[in-house]
């Protein structure tokens, strides 16, 4: 392959971080036949298309990355590697207690899912086939997590930044990420690498180990992968070690504490509340307490979780075989079991319990209950109010083990027709994730209820141990009140594809290559919630907790969401080249593919793409592309039921503060004064979010247009530049929360329909919301890379620079109140997206990459850089004695060095490296509180130093 062929390829992302090499999508010699020349090149599939090439040209924009550019690299997902990429927008890559990925790893083009991870609209395939979708805790994904396929079987990857629904079919709006598996391996590898931060933390290693062999007509290749990573805790960073919305001169930002706050009915109010003297065991009386003042009773509740990167165990284990079956028939079979355990820690439950206030209400404390020191009766129908940090019940603790299971088959062969050779295949697999999950350090309210209530009560009821709510609870009180929720999900992929491609005539500029083909698919998902979680409290019997409080423990209800759908297809692509070598026409190339796709929820869709390809002279490429693309609603999106949550914590109720402070506003009128929403659920607002039967699929039109220079008159340099614009209706997505808490605040009536509030205490108590065909989602922007690489005497030297611009990111939603839609700009900013005003998004205009590499015989030196550009910060919560320290999240740069060592003669190589030297933290960002930072933007870790070890036998 030529260099200018090279170049017709878009310069490889991993090259640009890692200065490795060509990385580009590589074509393999073949067996030279009779009346051939030597130079004769096999066709290969590059991902993107379904015909096959007998060179790596390209009309998308491919990026590939070689086995020798995943080693550099030194990473133990494949989604650390990717995310990595300009263009990679919001990706899971945290398993901290702030995110939302429970362990899992996405990758999301163009910034095109929504920021809460969902609706991932980038298509990701294993050796050209799907992958199964993810399982995480409380429900199932509709993206694939790339910590359920083990690195060790990956070979090489290529990313296509381009529509490709035409080619794959849906969710391919953004691009398609292939990940290829290792092949042609003789012999026996291994692989380790340790890694530990600057700080004694974030402990990680890793350890792959390949086999395999070749045989006359047969080959065997076993590969096994291990990678455990340690936590990184907020206390041990400190950008993480206190939430920028919260201090000692803010009660209301830290309205508890394990000594608890109490508002109790002639003893204190909720302007001054009782707290317990230091070291308070059991109260005696009212000389156990003093009234709480700031800063000396400030504590830090630790909201945004222990972990700022959590702990992930992973073990992996793939096997194929191939074997000829005869001269133009081969089988594959294939089978892979992954294993991923993650954990996240919270602090303890924030318990806010009472009468007709609290969180939870509708509780009663006898008088004479064990350890009442009040002597006074507390009872549901009276407004009194205990908060309290359960430190004795400890952490709230969220478990995950995901078992993916693969099983796959795949005959293929070659047959002459009609005087030419086609090729032929047929592939079925059946996959699944299943993921178990258990969550102590909840609170169990019946056990709770009971454990306050008078002594003749709890007495009768079995096992009832009385609660010291107003002093120190016992660990036998603590285990006591203690819930467990425990639960399992799955997800299930059944795919069968018959496919033909080969080669119908000869046009002017080469032969006419075809493929064709037919696909089924079947994807299931099943959620099966805690029971005694989502049992409904009666309030009945001796049980005196009443209806008003309807949940048996403070973990939120989450009803099972079981469903699935299929889908068959078929799909037809035309890769023609029409003129070669004509003055100013090195060569002409278009490329056309249709695809038929009917779903039996979603109904029926077309989808085309066109691309064109023209070389005027050697060296220079023009390319440009126009596809059409859809993807149909996910088994989250059709079935979910009315799945409990939070709200991030940007969103500010517009009443804070009640109908006193907002009187201008008539949605907040008889929102009582008192009314704070940090005192309730955290600061958290509360909502449930359904699933919807009837939703259409969402379509999208994709433009991409570029050059790619290698100039004659500078060996070794290569330029492109690469231009795209996205735009998606009908697009899934929920309604706007600040959207909808503005508008029923300014305009009351039907716009509070959504919201339920406390009368009494002006408390949110839901925010209901559905999934719907909302939005128009409109993206455009610009890639540009340089790459340059020089042979000397002195070495080869290897630089490179990559940039992606990102021009424009709206998001059209329409207005409840009529008028102008609403439009959010998301460019720019850290708080815009997919869902207007979500928080946990950050949107530069520029990211980039640049490496430097130098290597001579057998030692190699690189330099590599990441640049991630400032946006404007979404505003702290309304919080009055918040100070505002400024509206820009800074731009950062990370600095990675890395010293290569080969030793020949024992096939054996060691690396040695440290990233981030210069120790850059995340830009703090009040949008993103109370992590203070977007965790799936920025590296929290800080300084890292690793070693890489790897040998062949």
């Amino acid at each position: 392959m030529t260099r200018i062929q090279s170049a017709f390829v878009s310069v490889s992302a991993l090259a640009l971080v890692f200065g490795a090499g060509e990385a580009m999508a590589q074509t393999t010699p073949a067996p030279a036949e009779q009346g051939a020349e030597a130079t004769t090149l096999d066709a290969v599939i590059v991902t993107g298309s379904k015909t096959r090439r007998r060179d790596a040209d390209s009309v998308g924009q491919l990026t590939s990355i070689t086995e020798e550019d995943l080693q550099r690299a030194a990473v133990a997902s494949v989604g650390e590697l990717l995310q990595k990429l300009p263009s990679a927008g919001v990706s899971y890559n945290s398993n901290g207690t702030q995110g939302t990925s429970y362990g899992g790893s996405s990758i999301s083009l163009r910034y095109l899912a929504n920021t809460d991870g969902a609706a991932d609209r980038t298509l990701v395939l294993v050796d050209g086939h799907r992958w199964v979708d993810g399982v995480g805790a409380r429900g199932i994904r509709d993206f694939v997590d790339l910590n359920t396929v083990p690195i060790g079987m990956i070979g090489s990857m290529e990313v296509l930044q381009d529509g490709a629904s035409a080619i794959y079919g849906a969710d391919a709006i953004a691009g398609v990420v292939n990940l290829k598996t290792k092949r042609n391996l003789d012999g026996f590898q291994v692989e380790s690498k340790y890694g530990v931060s600057s700080r004694g933390d974030g402990e990680s290693f890793s350890l792959q180990t390949n086999w395999g062999k070749k045989f006359d007509r047969a080959s065997v290749f076993v590969s096994l992968s291990y990678v455990n990573e340690d936590p990184v805790e907020t206390k041990d960073r400190d950008l993480t070690q206190v939430s920028l919305t919260a201090g000692p001169n803010n009660l209301s930002a830290a309205p508890s504490s394990p000594r608890g706050l109490y508002i109790l009915p002639g003893f204190s109010t909720a302007a001054s509340p009782l707290t317990q003297n230091v070291g308070v065991t059991t109260a005696t009386g009212v000389g156990s307490y003093h009234r709480a003042t700031l800063p000396d009773d400030y504590y830090n509740t630790m909201a945004q979780g222990i972990y700022a990167v959590g702990p992930s165990e992973r073990y992996g284990i793939f096997a194929r075989v191939d074997q000829e079956l005869t001269d133009h028939v081969k089988l594959t079979l294939d089978a892979m079991w992954n294993r991923r355990t993650s954990q996240q820690v919270f602090s303890p439950t924030n318990l806010s319990i009472g009468g007709t206030s609290g969180t939870y209400r509708g509780f009663s404390i006898a008088a004479n209950q064990q350890y009442n020191p009040f002597g006074t009766a507390f009872a549901a129908n009276q407004a009194w109010n205990i908060q309290l940090f359960t430190t004795p019940v400890g952490y709230r603790i969220s478990n995950q083990q995901v078992d993916t299971y693969r099983v796959s088959g795949e005959l293929a062969g070659d047959v002459d027709l009609f005087a030419r050779n086609w090729n032929w295949s047929l592939f079925g697999s059946a996959s699944q994730n299943q993921m178990k999950f258990s969550s102590p350090g909840g609170i169990d309210l019946e056990h709770l209820a009971l454990g306050l209530s008078a002594p003749s009560i709890c007495s009768a009821q079995a096992g009832c141990i009385p609660i010291n709510i107003f002093g120190q609870m016992t660990p036998q009180q603590a285990a006591y009140i203690n819930s467990t929720a425990r639960e399992t999900n799955l997800t299930k992929l059944y795919d069968l594809t018959f496919d033909v491609n080969g080669e119908l005539l000869q046009l002017p500029g080469g032969p006419l290559a075809m493929a064709f083909g037919f696909e089924w698919r079947k994807n299931v998902g099943e959620d099966h919630p805690d029971a005694y979680v989502n049992t409904v409290s009666t309030g009945t019997g001796a049980l005196p907790l009443p209806s008003t409080t309807v949940t048996t423990t403070n973990v939120m209800r989450t009803p099972t969401a079981n469903g699935s759908y299929d889908v068959k297809e078929a799909f037809l692509e035309f890769t023609a080249p029409i003129l070669a070598d004509l003055p100013m026409v090195k060569k002409l190339e278009l490329d056309v593919a249709t695809r038929y796709s009917d779903y039996n929820t979603a109904g029926s869709k077309l989808t085309s793409k066109v691309g064109v390809g023209y070389r005027p002279v050697d060296g220079v490429l023009f390319r440009g592309t126009w596809s059409q693309g859809f993807r149909a609603p996910s088994l989250i999106e059709l079935y979910t039921g009315s799945r409990q949550s939070n709200l991030a914590g940007s969103n500010t109720d517009p009443c804070n503060g009640g109908a006193a402070a907002h009187p201008t506003l008539p949605g907040c009128a008889g929102v009582p004064s008192t009314y704070n929403q940090s005192s309730y659920n955290g600061g958290l607002l509360p909502l449930t979010v359904s699933g919807n039967g009837k939703l259409d699929p969402e379509t999208a039109k994709t433009w991409s247009y570029g050059v790619a220079l290698q100039p004659a008159f500078a060996p070794g340099l290569s330029l492109t530049l690469d231009g795209y614009e996205v735009t998606i209706k009908n697009a899934i997505s929920t309604p706007s929360v600040a959207n909808a808490l503005q508008l029923c605040a300014t305009q009351a009536g039907d716009f509070c329909s959504a919201l339920t509030r406390d009368a009494a205490t002006g408390q949110v108590l839901n925010f209901a919301s559905s999934f719907m065909n909302l939005n128009q989602i409109k993206t455009a922007g610009y890639d540009v890379a340089m790459r340059y690489r020089r042979n000397t005497d002195y070495g080869t030297f290897e630089g490179s620079v990559q940039g992606t611009r990102l021009q424009k990111f709206d998001v059209t939603s329409p207005n409840p109140a009529g008028g102008d839609p609403i439009i959010t700009h998301a460019v720019g900013t850290s708080t815009g997206g997919t869902t207007p005003a979500t928080a946990r998004a950050t949107y530069p205009r520029w990211k980039g990459l640049a490496s430097l590499r130098w290597s001579n015989d057998d030692w190699a030196v690189m330099w590599r850089g990441r640049y991630i550009g400032s946006t404007k910060d979404g505003a702290p919560p309304a919080l009055p004695t918040t100070p505002v320290k400024g509206d820009r999240v800074k731009a950062v740069t990370y600095q990675d060095l890395q010293l290569e060592k080969a030793f020949e003669k024992v096939r054996a190589n060691v690396t040695v490296g440290v990233n981030n030297v210069f120790d850059t933290q995340p830009p703090l960002s009040y949008a993103n509180a109370p992590i203070n930072f977007d965790i799936y933007t920025y590296d929290v870790m800080g300084r890292y130093y690793y070693v890489r070890f790897g040998k062949s036998f």
